[in-house]
């Protein structure tokens, strides 16, 4: 079946603020996403992607 990836984004405090399904195929292995930033505040977060349920990235995003 087809994989299907999430991403997470969690704020300092643990807390997720957006959850989302990646969708757009670019090639081989490499998934794009645009995340609405709407009200977030600048600051430091982090995030994680799933495929299904495994694991399969993560890192920190800097908000200015």
């Amino acid at each position: 079946g087809k994989e299907s990836y999430t991403l997470s984004l969690y704020n300092v405090n643990g807390q997720c603020v957006i959850h989302k399904q990646l969708f757009s195929f670019v090639s081989h292995g490499q998934y794009s996403t645009c995340i609405e930033r709407g009200a977030l505040p600048p600051g430091a977060y982090f995030y994680t992607i799933y495929s299904n349920t495994n694991r399969v990235g993560g890192g920190k995003l800097l908000l200015e």
